[in-house]
């Protein structure tokens, strides 16, 4: 599949999705953990705080800020974003 063809890219992807599994925020520090982890590659703080800050911008994250850290959580936008990510990505895996 093109990288045109995709709605969000392989990191905002996976990013969603690890905070979809969260019933709580989480912060910065742990999702640059999970990402890195699930990726089989170093993901930067800088990159994923980048990253997170785009996809509040588009209304799939949001921030909860406490007196010692932010944490992020998935809206349900965000959701919906991931969910339509992979029905495009299994029409142009299957043609369908």
């Amino acid at each position: 599949m093109k990288a045109s063809e995709r709605l969000i890219t392989d990191l905002e992807e996976e990013i969603l999705f690890r905070l979809s599994l969260q019933k709580t925020a989480l912060p910065l520090l742990t999702i640059v953990e999970c990402v890195s982890q699930h990726m089989n590659r170093y993901v930067s703080l800088g990159r994923t705080h980048e990253v997170l800050e785009k996809l509040e911008a588009s209304g799939f994250t949001y921030a909860v800020s406490s007196k010692t850290k932010k944490k992020y959580k998935i809206t349900t936008a965000g959701i919906a974003a991931l969910q339509a990510d992979w029905i495009q990505y299994s029409r142009n895996l299957y043609g369908s």
